[in-house]
């Protein structure tokens, strides 16, 4: 029977217990307090994960995620919410192999004309990028948002992308 053993920061150069932990700091923002072993590790330190599960060598980083609202502008609810939902994973499972849909969230938008939040219950999609696929379907993403702050009179429509945010204000038909 083999032996796993604990991954022990002490056991490791400063280096690398530094450059996980500004990684991770990078990553996630300040984690703390830190209590204890992180992961199983075998002897080796270096590990090919992807060969280790059998899954492909390309690792997926970047995330795209859409939000659908539910309402527009003026907080009336619109209506057809399921059908941009469907038309986004369609979207977006084209862009990354697959596609995660979360149940509807609360939240708000800031609308400055009427200075007051226009509460809604957005749908949150997202997809880890192939970037092969997302520079091909690039066009099409970018119709799809703008059709859909058009049809259902969006005060703003969001994506965010490699952790960055996007508002598009202003919608332009093809």
């Amino acid at each position: 029977m083999r032996k796993r053993r604990r991954l022990q920061w002490a056991r490791y150069p400063r280096r690398i217990r530094l450059e996980v932990e500004r990684k991770a700091l990078l990553a996630y923002g300040p984690i703390l307090p830190y209590y204890g072993p992180i992961s199983v590790v075998t002897e080796e330190l270096s590990l090919d994960l992807a060969a280790a599960l059998g899954a492909e060598p390309e690792v997926g980083f970047q995330v795209l995620t859409l939000y659908i609202p539910d309402k527009d502008r003026a907080g009336v609810e619109y209506g057809s919410q399921r059908r941009w939902v469907l038309d986004a994973a369609q979207l977006l499972a084209e862009i990354g192999g697959g596609v995660t849909i979360l149940p509807p969230v609360e939240g708000g938008w800031h609308d400055p004309a009427n200075e007051k939040i226009i509460w809604e219950r957005p749908v949150i999609l997202y997809t880890y990028v192939k970037p092969d696929a997302f520079m091909d379907k690039l066009p099409a993403l970018r119709d799809f948002i703008h059709r859909m702050g058009l049809e259902t009179a969006q005060g703003e429509v969001v994506i965010e992308f490699d952790r960055q945010f996007f508002r598009i204000r202003e919608f332009v038909s093809r």
